[in-house]
């Protein structure tokens, strides 16, 4: 199991435009890929998923650029992951990959399955509770003080 680079991008370009939150800061795609360094196309288009799931707000003009929706203390990183590339498992994952059919001949008595529920349940348990705001102070910290 591994992150794939949208969820790993899309937290470091959060991490950016949450700096600028207290002072009403927007970053613009340049500014963030320059930080980050990530290609101005991959920033766009992780800021443009973000965006349409309410995380974002863009501002056009000159002193415009992309600005969170909320507090960073209010935006949970289990949600900006869900939006980013999805969870491990969901319920539907047996419909998703049928093998004849479209419909998986493990269905009734799957032994692979209770394995991705417990390691979901655990990633859930992971990141239950850990902001946008921990997580660009520091998450070792957030861990620690839960």
């Amino acid at each position: 199991m591994k992150l794939n680079m949208q969820e790993e991008y899309g937290l470091r370009c959060m991490i950016v435009i949450a700096s600028g939150y207290e002072k009403k800061k927007p970053f613009t795609i340049p500014e963030i890929s320059q930080k980050e360094e990530i290609s101005e196309p991959t920033v766009a288009k992780i800021l443009r998923i973000l965006r349409i799931n309410g995380f974002l707000k863009s501002e056009r003009g000159y002193l415009g650029g992309y600005i969170l929706t909320k507090s960073p203390r209010e935006i949970l990183v289990s949600d900006l992951l869900k939006v980013l590339g999805g969870r491990l498992y969901e319920d539907n994952l047996c419909e998703k990959f049928g093998a004849i059919n479209n419909s998986c001949i493990h269905i009734k008595n799957c032994k692979v399955r209770s394995l991705w529920q417990i390691l979901q349940e655990a990633i859930d348990t992971a990141l239950k509770g850990i902001t946008l705001e921990e997580l660009s102070t520091g998450i070792k910290q957030a861990i620690e003080i839960s």
